[in-house]
């Protein structure tokens, strides 16, 4: 069966023509998903993005502009793209080790403080 009929059946809720589109794009999905690491995401959190993704790729799909193989591919890529931009903007490490500066006097990094202990044990 063509793609194009499959999406517009899926597009009135027909559940079999989506599960055959997911299962037309499963490959793509795993391919795209192995290509990407998030420290906050495993391989299957990756492949279920995807899934959603193409679930959201379907609704939106106008078959006057464009084949849906062409216009899924794209928007898959551009939604994992989007995702690692998300993560990198909300989601950045930092080591403890990491030099803040060139010059390397790392007590210039502790800030002085005119509070003693000593002084209260003693009070």
């Amino acid at each position: 069966m063509d793609i194009e009929h499959l999406v517009s059946k899926a597009k009135l809720g027909d559940k079999n023509s989506l599960e055959m589109i997911l299962k037309e794009f499963t490959p793509t999905i795993i391919k795209l998903s192995s290509c990407v690491y998030l420290s906050s995401y495993n391989m299957e959190d990756l492949i279920q993005e995807g899934y959603l993704y193409l679930f959201n790729i379907i609704k939106k799909y106008n078959p006057k502009k464009s084949k849906f193989k062409t216009y899924a591919n794209i928007s898959l890529k551009n939604n994992y793209n989007y995702l690692i931009r998300q993560n990198v903007k909300y989601h950045g490490e930092l080591s403890y080790n990491k030099e803040i500066n060139s010059d390397k006097d790392e007590m210039n990094y502790f800030l002085k403080d005119n509070f003693n202990i000593e002084y209260i044990f003693i009070k």
